[in-house]
């Protein structure tokens, strides 16, 4: 559900009431799915507290990551097709903008519980941060923007690795909020003069 929720999502108008409310189902559906995943019926080991050194090194991880996306984001800008992707993705941050905020601290959060709590706990092997990686990928590249996928490609291991060596959903949710409102705060510019190219109904 929240799949197909996040592409509709997408490909909506940029800014417009019916974006917002995607979104915000999507989180519900993220959180509502982590609620429902096996891994809480049979919870792994109790997880560890988040101390200040742990805050610190999820702010710099998101960071980190945040840097990486932002040099392809200008390097983007030179292949067209990727610079059609992040423009339309770049659009859904500028309109409406107290709106976008709201949806994407929501989503990062609903995303983390689910993809970086139940998901990573009922895996619970070796694998754990491969397989909620390739399933964060997955689930983005559903929303047919290619530029999105790759950015998912780049953060979803970097939050996985957060989770794993934290030992906590707290971690990724604070490194992932750190690239998004980098990523909202500074990508946008990056494409404010690009064309954008009418697909899907979005312009």
């Amino acid at each position: 559900m929240g799949t197909g929720l996040l592409r509709a999502a997408m490909t909506s108008r940029p800014g417009s009431r019916r974006f917002v409310l995607l979104a915000n189902a999507t989180a519900l559906a993220w959180a509502a799915g982590s609620l429902e995943a096996p891994a809480h019926r049979h919870p792994a080991r109790r997880a560890s507290p988040v101390d200040l050194r742990t805050a610190a090194e999820a702010v710099a991880a998101g960071t980190a990551t945040f840097a990486v996306v932002y040099t392809a984001a200008r390097v983007s800008r030179r292949i067209p097709i990727l610079a059609a992707a992040a423009t339309r993705a770049a659009r859904h941050s500028v309109e409406g903008s107290g709106a976008v905020v709201a949806t994407t601290i929501v989503n990062g959060v609903a995303e983390e519980l689910y993809f970086r709590d139940a998901l990573f706990r009922a895996v619970q092997d070796r694998h754990a941060v491969a397989t909620t990686s390739a399933s964060y990928v997955l689930v983005t590249a559903a929303t047919g923007n290619l530029a999105l996928t790759l950015a998912s490609a780049a953060v979803g291991p970097v939050l996985g690795w957060q989770r794993r060596r934290a030992d906590t959903v707290i971690a990724p949710v604070i490194a992932h909020l750190t690239w998004s409102a980098l990523s909202l705060w500074l990508i946008p510019p990056l494409f404010a003069d690009e064309p954008i190219v009418i697909s899907d109904g979005v312009r």
